[in-house]
This record gives C-alpha cells, structure tokens and sequence, in this order.
C-alpha cells in the first residue's frame, strides 16, 4: 500500500483515545532528508504503489499528501531514487511496469 512508503495516521501511545499523528513512511523520510533510496522488488509493486510513486519520476519531482495538505519534492542534487527488479518473465507474480512510469 503506498501508504506504507509515504506515511499515515497512527494512534498516538499513551494519548487520549482516539488521539492520532502523522507518521512518516520511509520514502516520504528518505524524501525530506535527501537521502538515497532504493526501491527493490519494483515489478511486485500494486498499481496504486506504482501511481502514487509517479509524481516522483516526472515532470512534477513531487509527492502530494492529501492528508497533510502538502507537496514535498524530490531534492534532485540530493536525493536518488533507485528501483530494482528481477525480470518479469522469472513470474512469481511480477509483471511489465506500465510505460508511463518507465518514460
């Protein structure tokens, strides 16, 4: 699910009940630290992952969260984005990335 790489809304320990914060997911913290990150398995990935990992790869260098009502962008003297695949012939559920995420 994409929000396990971009972040979400987590119970907030030892807070009142039904008290929540903002976590991030590691993308999103990788994103604003202008670290390297390597996205392995990529061809395993949901079609919701793979479009919301888009906006990072085009024209826009920027992932939304409607959560937060804010844009972050890719830092690109800073950040890499790396995906790694083993071919999708090699099955085991992996298939073609779409063309629009490869262009």
């Amino acid at each position: 699910d994409v929000t396990d790489l971009f972040g979400t809304d987590l119970p907030v320990e030892g807070g009142k009940g039904g008290e929540f914060a903002w976590r991030d997911g590691p993308l999103l913290a990788g994103l604003k630290a202008g670290h390297w990150i390597v996205l392995d398995e990529l061809n395993l990935a949901s079609q919701s992952v793979l479009e919301g990992l888009n906006a990072c790869f085009d024209h826009r260098a920027e992932i939304y969260i409607p959560e937060l009502g804010m844009r972050f962008h890719v830092q690109h003297e800073k950040t890499k984005i790396f995906g790694c695949q083993n071919p999708f012939t090699q099955g085991g559920g992996r298939k073609g990335l779409p063309k629009s995420f490869l262009n």
